[in-house]
């Protein structure tokens, strides 16, 4: 029976006090972080001199996963709450702990004075909070000299296994040793305290009680301080006689671990079926300790998962386009240099959306930009066409008035013939390109350059139109420039805009102007240099960007861009992969 006694005190401590270590080492956990949290975020705003607000607020209690955070001042009178993050949280806590709202207790909190809860160094840490939807939370206070401020942090959501208190497992003992009418009593007691208590007092009763970790112990005697000294080193089981009133009966101590023992006292019943008893106990506390261990990996398999669902849901939030966030993890563990890892990730795709919304905005900018030019030269044009055709008009009026017909109509050929020279044969059912290509050939006129165009009739819509906007623009307007360095009746600008296995788009901009030398054919493409002479403009700064430009468009269609130049003419090509 000794045997049989032992394996049940080793299995019932396993299970009496599985979960109390667990739940500790959790609490502490969380209690650590609730301190490590507070003193971090007084550290935020101290460090980088933040004004309070409930938006800088919001901010920190999102980057550390909290689910409420209030700033108390109590300086002086009653305390109110300056700043909040979640209200109907702390409406929820004020409800439940009303010391909130009053000035003794954050008067206890700085001199830790607080009964309830516990400090990790300045911090005070309340215990399990049940809120009003059955949620279990923990929160913190602490208190900033330099702002004379209370920090009040919350987390919530917390498992119940967490919050479980000791209770429950008062309960698992009365299971395991309580529920015979064989077992009079039964108690765990932590065995240091309890010999302390008995040597320190003659109050037996209670102070033995006082030293009971689970159940209740009133059969108390001196003899208790010898057998439990005996079961610390020898660890195992002893039973011996014990006498109450009349009756023999059997007490019981029995090992647990290294600081507990349980104490058993056996009644009448147990002299006819005590081995029975025994054996009925030992199934129980077996099953109960096939529960507890599951029990505890449970706890282990979720205290690992918190982590890896911190980091699930900040991923979330980074695929739905919040870059804001950041991982909070301290596991000691490599999840720590993960979450440094996705922590920098997650800047540096902050930082390159922010380079790519600025390009865009460029791209943007830079696209109007060219349609604002050529629709000014556009515009600058039809009123100039407008004013000549006026004076057209009016000379060939006053001509008929005047009855010479002969004259009118040599007046008209002439008019009809100049029109005719400048009116190029565009055919293309491509809108943008049509007017631009029109455009350029009314500044073309203005600068007496001989302007020739070849365009495919086709949509040219396998592109974005800006693109092919842009290229064409900024390859024209360099050709026109260009020229103009020759004398006048021997400038010429010729493009072209064709379609090439219906899988390419080819653009080949030919000038003849003056040679673009060897070493500076690559220079030409980078991004700022230009072999113009700079404007006096506003717009100096922006010379030499459109030959870098064409070139960062060509590479997103996976094209050529080249240019060769002599002394007879400079060709510039383009050809775009459209598939």
């Amino acid at each position: 029976m000794k045997e049989t006694l032992d394996w049940i005190a080793n299995v019932g401590g396993l299970a009496t006090n599985i979960s109390e270590t667990s739940n500790r080492a959790l609490e502490d956990e969380l209690n650590n972080q609730l301190e490590t949290i507070s003193n971090n975020l007084f550290r935020n705003f101290n460090r980088k001199n933040f004004i309070m607000t409930d938006t800088t607020l919001t901010e920190l209690v999102f980057n550390y996963s909290l689910n409420g955070a209030y700033v108390v001042n109590n300086d002086g009178g009653k305390p109110f709450l300056a700043h909040s993050v979640n209200l109907k949280r702390w409406q929820d806590l004020s409800a439940i702990n009303p010391e909130l709202t009053k000035s003794e207790f954050y008067s206890k909190v700085r001199i830790k004075g607080l009964a309830d809860g516990r400090f990790v160094n300045e911090v005070w840490i309340s215990p399990y909070t049940q809120l009003s939807n059955g949620e279990y939370a923990k929160y913190s206070v602490a208190y900033d000299k330099l702002q004379n401020i209370y920090l009040i942090t919350v987390v919530s959501g917390i498992e119940p296994y967490q919050a479980i208190n000791s209770t429950n497992s008062n309960k698992m003992i009365e299971d395991i040793l309580g529920s015979s009418q064989s077992i009079e009593e039964a108690a765990v007691v932590n065995i240091h305290d309890f010999i302390s208590n008995q040597t320190e007092s003659t109050n037996e009763e209670n102070n033995n009680n006082r030293a009971t970790v689970y159940g209740r112990y009133t059969f108390a005697d001196k003899s208790d301080e010898d057998y439990l000294i005996a079961l610390l080193k020898y660890k195992k089981s002893i039973t011996v006689p014990f006498k109450h009133g009349a009756n023999e009966w059997t007490k019981a101590y029995l090992p647990i671990n290294d600081d507990q023992a349980a104490i058993v006292i056996f009644n009448d019943y147990s002299k006819k079926d005590l081995t029975r008893i025994v054996t009925w106990l030992s199934i129980i506390s077996n099953v109960l300790a096939i529960v507890a261990i599951s029990f505890y990996v449970f706890i282990l398999v979720q205290m690992r998962l918190k982590p890896i669902k911190r980091l699930e849901g900040h991923l979330t939030n980074v695929a739905e386009g919040d870059f804001s966030g950041r991982v909070y993890i301290k596991e000691g563990n490599e999840l720590d240099s993960l979450g440094d890892i996705i922590d920098d990730m997650t800047l540096r795709m902050k930082s390159m959306i922010e380079k790519l919304n600025q390009a865009a905005a460029e791209d943007v900018r830079s696209t109007e930009q060219v349609y604002r030019d050529n629709i000014e030269s556009l515009m600058v044009s039809i009123d100039s066409s407008r004013h000549d055709m006026r004076n057209h008009v009016n000379v060939l009026h006053g001509l008929i008035t005047d009855e010479k017909y002969n004259e009118a109509r040599s007046y008209m050929e002439e008019v009809y013939k100049d029109l005719k020279e400048i009116d190029l044969p565009i055919q293309t059912k491509n809108l943008q390109v049509g007017t631009l290509i029109r455009t350029k050939v009314k500044l073309a006129e203005t600068d007496k350059i001989d302007f020739e165009a070849e365009i495919d009739n086709d949509l040219f819509d396998l592109t974005k139109q800006t693109d092919l906007v842009k290229i064409l623009s900024n390859l024209i307007d360099n050709a026109m420039e260009a020229v103009m360095a020759c004398p006048e009746g021997n400038r010429r600008v010729h493009v072209s805009l064709t379609k090439k296995y219906q899988s390419y788009y080819e653009i080949v901009v030919t000038n003849n102007g003056p040679k673009i030398e060897e070493d500076l054919l690559e220079k030409i493409f980078e991004r700022g240099f230009s072999t113009k002479a700079p404007k006096k403009s506003s717009q100096s700064a922006e010379r030499g960007s459109g030959l870098a430009i064409i070139k960062d468009i060509v590479r997103n269609y996976n094209g050529e861009f080249n240019c060769k130049s002599t002394d007879e003419q400079t060709v510039f090509s383009v050809m775009l992969d459209v598939r």
